[in-house]
């Protein structure tokens, strides 16, 4: 640690630089585990997945649940798409920071991201509602994937998209709720 004054900075996460004017006494640890900028929008925090990425072979995904259960992350939902050789599992956990750390520690090529959790009527047309509303908004659904909570009453699509925000704005005007990670990871 440096015990002068000087100005240090440090990227925390995507697009933000995080300046320290006086290092004595900054403890990085609890600084990163601290709610940062772009973790909030409308005021909670948003839900997050982790991204594994791993070559297409027999034993990658028993590798990457044996480290989360030896972790005692619990999985929500996982969904896993390879081309060429090499996936990608996406995985909601109860415990996303501790799963993200226990992949990494394992020399796991591991990724935390922030997500939309969408509820919804598990129902025809339902997936089409949240559609048209981030389509009209001229928002792209670079990824999702669906689970059933409560068979013909309650499912939630999980979305990524570039414009977290805006698709959250749209998504609340249309009457439509975002699960936070602490709804998601209590199912």
């Amino acid at each position: 640690m440096n015990s002068g004054n000087q100005n240090r900075s440090f990227s925390c996460l995507p697009g933000f630089l995080i300046e320290i004017a006086d290092w004595e006494g900054f403890n990085p640890q609890s600084e990163i585990e601290a709610p940062m900028p772009n973790d909030y929008l409308w005021g909670i925090i948003m839900a997050h997945q982790i991204s594994v990425f791993a070559e297409n072979k027999p034993g990658r995904i028993e590798r990457v649940t044996g480290v989360l259960a030896e972790a005692q992350v619990n999985i929500r939902a996982i969904t896993v798409s390879s081309s060429e050789g090499f996936g990608v599992i996406k995985l909601l956990v109860d415990r996303p920071d501790a799963a993200y750390e226990a992949l990494r520690g394992q020399g796991i090529s591991a990724l935390k991201k922030e997500i939309l959790a969408i509820p919804m009527e598990d129902r025809t047309g339902g997936l089409h509602t949240i559609a048209k509303v981030l389509s009209r908004a001229g928002i792209n659904m670079e990824d999702a994937y669906g689970f059933v909570v409560e068979d013909r009453k309650r499912a939630v699509l999980v979305v990524e998209v570039a414009q977290m925000a805006e698709a959250e704005a749209r998504l609340r005007e249309s009457g439509m709720e975002l699960w936070t990670d602490a709804e998601i990871y209590a199912l």
